[in-house]
């Protein structure tokens, strides 16, 4: 669904999906709470305020930069990992964490 101006999508009925590139669109919330299998997650420049990875323990990529994220809900979401050891995690366009 990369680069579509999406404004919703809805991920529920897709469970055992392992990568999500949904970058380039207009969403203003995402829920990946159903895709506890999903490992690499590509949200970049939408309009973000909120990412809930708690329920997604794969996780091992985050691109989230270009979304209007406060620092408060970056360091929600670098708490949620499980580890950060190994990582890859793009939150902010000035800083690759």
């Amino acid at each position: 669904c990369f680069n579509n101006r999406l404004t919703e999508i809805d991920l529920s009925a897709n469970s055992a999906l392992e990568m999500v590139d949904c970058s380039g669109n207009q969403l203003s919330g995402l829920d990946i709470s159903a895709n506890a299998q999903l490992m690499h997650l590509l949200a970049y420049n939408n309009r973000l305020t909120t990412l809930d990875i708690s329920q997604n323990p794969l996780l091992s990529r985050i691109w989230a930069f270009g979304n209007p994220l406060s620092e408060t809900e970056t360091e929600i979401i670098v708490s949620n990992l499980r580890s950060a050891a190994g990582v890859d995690l793009w939150l902010t366009e000035e800083s690759l964490l």
